[in-house]
């Protein structure tokens, strides 16, 4: 199973300015490589792939090709070769419904940046035996992890609203699912509980998991949000600013924090209890038709309770543990 481990940047980080021309680059790069795609395509009526172009640019020494490690300029150019593969093959279902389908289009000539990908080849694997982090290969840029250099993927440097992240995508063992002992565990999943873990086991001790505290969150983001907007709209005629989008970062960081720590406990606690089976509740687009009166609706809609429950699959699956999400409706009348 491939995971990944998040790193912020955030503008204040000393590492940001390096981050953030690198991820520049990156985009002058994708830009580059999409003109020459789109342009021989348009001429020639042929579409010129990766395998080709990449040669070409290494050949006479693109400007942007180089700029890059050569590694990273390969990933880059190959994002493009993958944006313009989707594009034919929406465009064969577009043709079929009547529809049109724009060619991929170029980023931002000032403002956009692109992600930069450094695989394993990209990265100072010695340096993360030796010191304990990556170093990016071109620049001076350290990563601290636990990572072991054998697990390790590939590195990607993203551009977000406000801040850069660095994801490294590493490589754990499943353990073999349990044999079945007839112990299993349930989960109903709410609003003031987050979660409520019962199981058949004789003495089993329910354990409530408080969701109280995600009710905080959102109420306190939905009260700054509305009082922000509401001085846009008044003043600047806009809706959206610099610190609305660092107050949703830090909203959101929040509760998948709390979301992590909660379904961490789950899976240790049944994993202390031997239960090989876990049922989760869970019904398809029941936020979509929930009428539950307007404060209900807000504090039940904004608590991501599909990213919750898909935590908690992929972390049984490590443990050996058979998640099942069960559709739930109408199970109150019986």
């Amino acid at each position: 199973m491939q995971l990944v481990e998040q790193h912020i940047i955030k503008p204040t980080h000393k590492d940001y300015k390096i981050l953030d021309e690198l991820l520049y680059k990156s985009k002058n790069l994708y830009n580059a490589t999409l003109y020459a795609v789109r342009q021989h395509y348009f001429n020639e009526k042929t579409y010129i792939s990766y395998c080709k172009l990449q040669p070409i640019f290494q050949h006479e020494n693109q400007v942007d090709y180089v700029a890059l490690p050569r590694k990273v300029s390969q990933q880059t150019m190959k994002m493009v070769d993958q944006n313009f593969r989707s594009f034919f093959s929406s465009l064969k279902a577009t043709k079929l419904k009547g529809k049109k389908k724009s060619i991929p289009h170029y980023l931002n000539r000032d403002n956009g940046r692109y992600e930069a990908i450094f695989t394993n080849q990209a990265i100072s694997l010695p340096m993360l035996e030796k010191k304990g982090y990556l170093q990016l290969s071109g620049t001076d840029i350290h990563v601290s992890t636990r990572l072991k250099s054998n697990q390790i993927n590939q590195v990607r440097v993203v551009p977000h609203c406000g801040y850069i992240s660095i994801e490294i995508i590493y490589t754990v063992t499943e353990k073999t699912l349990m044999n079945d002992n007839n112990r299993y565990g349930g989960i109903d999943i709410g609003v003031n509980n987050l979660a409520v873990l019962t199981s058949n086991i004789d003495g089993f001790q329910p354990t409530i998991y408080n969701g109280k505290l995600l009710k905080s969150y959102n109420h306190y983001y939905n009260k700054k949000l509305a009082r922000l907007k509401s001085i846009l709209e008044t003043r600047n005629n806009k809706k959206s600013s610099k610190r609305i989008r660092k107050l949703t970062v830090k909203r959101n960081n929040k509760v998948k924090d709390y979301l992590h720590k909660t379904s961490t406990k789950i899976v240790k606690q049944i994993s202390q209890q031997t239960i090989n089976t876990l049922i989760v509740g869970k019904n398809d687009g029941w936020k979509q038709a929930t009428n539950i009166g307007k404060k209900n609706n807000q504090n039940f809609v904004h608590i991501p309770h599909a990213t919750f429950i898909n935590m908690l699959e992929y972390k049984c699956r490590l443990a050996g543990i058979q998640c099942i999400a069960q559709e739930e409706s109408y199970t109150s009348k019986c």
